[in-house]
C-alpha cells in the first residue's frame, strides 16, 4: 500500500504501475419499536436491498415505519436501497375496543371504549317491578350475577335481561 489518500503526489523516477483500490460502503439500517417486535436491521453494503418487517405485539396495532418525525411507510413491511445509515422505528399503538350493552327495564354501567387489557366492570340495575335474569351474549347466557368483570381483549357486545315481577 503506498497511501490511504484518494490524492497522491509523487516524483516521477521510474515506471510505476499503480492500482486504486476501492471498496463497497457499509451502511448501518437501525430498526426499533416498542409494543411489537422488528426484523432487518444490521449492517449493508450500498446498493444492497434491505427488507424491514414490524409484528404487533398481542393487543396492539401496527401504524407505520418512521425515520424522525417523518411516516415512512403505513406497511408492516418495507423494502429499500441501502444508500446511507438509517434510523427507522416502528410505531405500534394500544387497540382500543367498544363494550356495547343493550337493555331494557333497566340501566347499565360501564360500558364504553376500552383500551387492551383493561379491566371492565358492568353493572345491572332494574327498574322498579322488575328483577335481574342475566346477562347474554350472542344469545349465549355470560352470567347471572347483576354485576360482571372481564379484560378487554375485543369488542363486546352484551345484553343485561330483565324479567317483569310476579
Amino acid at each position: 500500500e503506498v497511501s490511504k489518500d484518494a490524492t497522491i503526489t509523487f516524483t516521477a523516477e521510474a515506471d510505476r504501475e499503480l492500482t486504486a483500490k476501492f471498496a463497497k460502503e457499509t451502511y448501518t439500517i437501525t430498526a426499533t419499536g416498542e409494543n411489537g417486535t422488528v426484523e432487518g436491521a444490521g449492517n449493508y453494503e450500498y446498493g444492497a436491498d434491505v427488507t424491514l418487517t414490524a409484528t404487533a405485539n398481542d393487543g396492539y396495532t401496527f401504524l407505520g415505519w418512521y425515520e424522525g418525525e417523518t411516516e415512512v411507510s403505513k406497511d408492516a413491511t418495507i423494502t429499500f436501497t441501502a444508500e446511507a445509515n438509517r434510523e427507522l422505528t416502528a410505531k405500534f399503538a394500544k387497540n382500543t375496543y367498544t363494550i356495547t350493552v343493550t337493555t331494557e327495564n333497566g340501566t347499565v354501567e360501564g360500558a364504553g371504549n376500552y383500551e387492551h387489557g383493561a379491566d371492565v366492570t358492568l353493572t345491572a340495575t332494574a327498574n322498579d317491578g322488575y328483577t335481574f335474569v342475566g346477562w347474554y351474549e350472542d344469545g349465549a347466557l355470560v352470567s347471572e350475577d347483576a354485576t360482571i368483570s372481564f379484560t378487554a381483549e375485543a369488542n363486546r357486545e352484551l345484553t343485561a335481561t330483565f324479567a317483569k315481577d310476579k
